[in-house]
């Protein structure tokens, strides 16, 4: 680099590199390679403990990162939940029909059943494919159980969703961001952040929750 050019060392260090990831071989090549994996909002607690936390931990192990055990430091696992939410009764409509356009979309891609899989709906990704492919949009959500909804989805209250997604990821993720396709009024973002504040507040030599 030239000197006009050049700005100097970075005294916060190199910037850390985390890989996108959803399958189990993409996960572990995150846990292998990469600082942090970000977690694609097509999933479920279960799939995140089950299939998730052990391919990031074999590829750090792998990668001579971690110990046999799976522990060490400088890995961050970061989640983007579908939540639904809402202060009013209008709120809450737009959300659920947001969140389950939104699920049966990602339900459709073939990449993103390894989620269905997990719980023994596999058989229904194609068949949401097939709508797609008909151009059949609107009727994606119909084929959605509320089984299938509830185990992707995240409830609530604005007030309960941080103690929501504790339990959700408990012991398995460090950061979360939110999933929302749907308009959100400002009092009810600022009740989930006052929760998870609240949440922090109570629980402050947690690294995980």
């Amino acid at each position: 680099m030239t000197p006009f050019f050049d700005p100097g060392p970075n005294p916060f260090g190199p910037p850390p590199v985390w890989m996108a990831a959803l399958g189990p071989r993409m996960c572990r090549l995150a846990g292998e390679v990469a600082d942090g994996v970000l977690l694609h909002p097509f999933h479920t607690g279960l799939y995140v403990r089950e299939t998730v936390a052990p391919a990031v931990e074999a590829g750090r192990v792998e990668g001579g990162r971690a110990d046999a055990d799976g522990t060490g430091d400088g890995f961050t696992v970061h989640a983007c939940p579908i939540v639904c939410t809402g202060s009013t009764d209008e709120e809450l409509e737009r959300a659920e029909a947001g969140v389950r356009q939104l699920v049966a979309f990602y339900g459709s891609t073939p990449a993103y059943r390894v989620t269905l899989d997990a719980h023994g709906w596999g058989d229904l990704q194609p068949e949401l494919r097939e709508l797609t492919k008909s151009g059949r949009w609107a009727e994606l959500p119909s084929l959605l159980t509320d089984e299938v909804v509830d185990a992707l989805v995240v409830r609530g209250a604005p007030s309960e969703i941080a103690g929501a997604l504790a339990a959700r990821y408990a012991g398995t993720v460090d950061r979360v961001g939110l999933s929302m396709p749907y308009q959100t009024e400002s009092d009810t973002l600022a009740a989930i952040v006052e929760g998870f504040r609240q949440l922090r507040a109570q629980r402050p030599t947690e690294h995980r929750s």
